[in-house]
């Protein structure tokens, strides 16, 4: 295994590749710069660990050229920053996996390379999702919207309906959207912070019984630790409720509804 340190602190980068050649992972190359990256990118690493500064850049600037060219790279996105929309961000282009940058982050990043990538489907379940897929073709997708906060579920769903053709639900509480889970839809937008139970909560128990739906947080919560949390349980995408919500979440769902069409959102 090819495995690339990007990070410009050299003492971080010969004290990382020590520890993972201790644990015999696999051949460890460090760049101190995007740039040197780039010239290297023929060698096909399996993992990046890529840093979030880099002398002036960003590591997010290097992430849509890996996917480019090495879609089945896994790249392990470290920073320090504390601001969610980093985190969403990095994820949004790309980014497998984002690691806070401190106690344990070696540790965790050996965790994240010994990781199998766990199948999001099975054999079985790819073939009937497969089977959906060409059924639901034929009609609008799906789209739940949930949220305590009946005018702004409206307010969004007005918004999306002149963006994309969906079916679209509003749900006003957790339970209601629970008993819903057997209409399967494409997609969830979910506020995390309902009354009467966390979108945690109801995240888990839609997963159980429709693991097919994607899921987008879209939430006023701006804690790293509960967006990596969730993120750990199989959200898509967290859109935090900032000036820029709109712009973020029109970007979330063309990504992750492009297996329908191809066609871009015209944002409004």
């Amino acid at each position: 295994m090819k495995i690339f340190i990007i990070d410009d602190d050299e003492l971080f980068t010969s004290s990382l590749s020590k520890s993972l050649g201790s644990k015999k992972i696999g051949d460890v190359y460090s760049f101190h710069s995007l740039s040197a990256a780039l010239n290297k990118l023929d060698l096909a690493p399996e993992v990046i660990i890529l840093d979030h500064f880099l002398q002036g850049t960003f590591g997010m600037d290097l992430i849509p050229i890996i996917r480019e060219n090495l879609p089945r790279t896994k790249i392990i996105y470290i920073s320090g920053q504390t601001d969610v929309s980093v985190l969403a961000q990095a994820r949004r282009i790309g980014a497998n996996k984002y690691v806070k940058k401190d106690k344990d982050l070696v540790e965790n990043i050996i965790k994240e390379i010994n990781k199998k990538e766990a199948q999001s489907r099975s054999s079985s379940e790819g073939v009937l999702f497969k089977l959906k897929s060409l059924v639901r073709k034929q009609r609008k997708a799906k789209l739940f919207i949930v949220d305590d906060d009946e005018l702004y579920s409206v307010f969004l769903r007005y918004k999306l309906s002149k963006s994309r053709d969906f079916e679209i639900e509003i749900y006003k509480n957790g339970s209601s959207v629970i008993a819903d889970t057997h209409k399967s839809p494409e997609l969830l937008i979910l506020d995390y912070k309902l009354l009467k139970m966390t979108g945690e909560v109801v995240l888990q128990e839609f997963k159980k019984k429709s693991p097919q739906t994607r899921v987008i947080i879209l939430s006023s919560q701006e804690n790293i630790d509960i967006a990596l949390n969730l993120f750990d349980q199989g959200i898509d995408d967290y859109v935090v409720k900032n000036k820029n919500w709109e712009e973020n979440l029109l970007y979330a769902i063309d990504k992750f509804s492009h297996h329908r069409t191809t066609a871009k959102v015209n944002y409004v």
